[in-house]
């Protein structure tokens, strides 16, 4: 059941509190005017929620500056043409430059975000850590399949009824940072599955140095418990992530103490089911180095200036994690 959300956008007073950062460093006046031509003529699009980047070249044959990337085939030729004319103006002076950049189109918000830096002749590398969580050491299918089978026998020994079985459509459980399961044994089951989730401690992936904790749930076959029937792929909607292939819908819990409590922060949008006390979403504009387009989706007033308070008062170290052109939701748990 979906539920209505009602989304505020803060006041210029407060867009203005996030914008008064610690140390903040004056950009380059030549980036700093394509940067504002471009997120002002990019606004008023039916774009959202879109991360893209072009370069800006001198184009020898028309003695013009030209913006090359997916962003031109999305916009209408009058607008583009506006662009282009826009930013000659802006650039007149300056015999070639070459440019790399970004373009951040916002969630909820009718903004762009813009980064622009000087290309570089050598091969640059940026990394960035990806939050991951854990997964199982026999993969997303097989656990899948030996969690039915456990409930299956529990159910075939009479430890759990036909209707407690049918009352169950999905197993949600946490897995910290070392592998353990947790349940909060709300269902059901109660206690059936200890041993079982007990001994199946999940495993760090290749490739990765930054590790999450995850909220998982399985979906549940009715008629493969019930009915001996056919073993299948469930079909799950992951929000998005590229994790559990199919079978496990995973939401990624990062945590990090930014303030005088502990303030939780993710790329995803937390689910409903969570027990929230605010909710807040904010863009890093890593150009200006202020956070920008600050929305609150729920919490009151006191609550919300709790998250606003941790933001000013970032350390450097986290606020790495904002230098993404994508929305940030910070949220505090009852």
């Amino acid at each position: 059941m979906k539920k209505f959300l009602s989304i505020l956008v803060l006041s210029f007073s407060l867009a203005c509190a996030f914008g008064s950062d610690h140390q903040q460093t004056k950009p380059n006046n030549t980036l700093l005017k394509v940067k504002n031509v471009l997120e002002k003529h990019l606004a008023g699009t039916n774009i959202r929620d879109l991360g893209t980047g072009f370069t800006i070249d001198k184009i020898q044959s028309s003695n013009s500056y030209e913006i090359k990337g997916d962003i031109i085939s999305m916009l209408p030729s009058s607008q583009v043409k506006l662009i282009h004319h826009i930013l000659n103006k802006a650039l007149k002076n300056y015999p070639n430059l070459k440019l790399d950049g970004s373009i951040y189109f916002d969630r909820y918000i009718d903004s762009v975000l813009v980064n622009v830096s000087h290309r570089r002749t050598d091969t640059i590398f940026d990394f960035h850590p990806t939050p991951i969580p854990l997964e199982p050491r026999e993969g997303y299918a097989n656990f899948s399949k030996e969690l039915h089978d456990v409930i299956k026998l529990k159910f075939k020994e009479g430890k759990i009824s036909k209707n407690g079985v049918l009352s169950i459509n999905n197993i949600s459980f946490t897995v910290d940072l070392s592998g353990k399961i947790t349940r909060n044994n709300k269902d059901d089951l109660k206690n059936e599955l200890d041993s079982f989730l007990n001994a199946k401690r999940w495993k760090r992936s290749a490739f990765s140095s930054y590790f999450v904790m995850a909220q998982v749930t399985f979906a549940l076959n009715q008629d493969y418990l019930i009915k001996d029937g056919n073993w299948y792929k469930p079909y799950i909607t992951n929000n998005g992530n590229n994790y559990g292939d199919g079978w496990a819908n995973l939401n990624l819990i990062t945590p990090s103490s930014i303030g005088s409590q502990t303030t939780f922060f993710s790329y995803q949008k937390p689910t409903s089911t969570w027990n929230h006390k605010s909710l807040l979403s904010i863009v890093y504009d890593q150009a200006l180095n202020k956070f920008r387009m600050p929305v609150i989706h729920f919490g009151s007033q006191e609550e919300t200036q709790q998250l606003i308070d941790d933001l000013n008062n970032i350390s450097s170290s986290n606020r790495d994690f904002f230098n993404f052109y994508n929305r940030v939701y910070l949220y505090r748990l009852k």
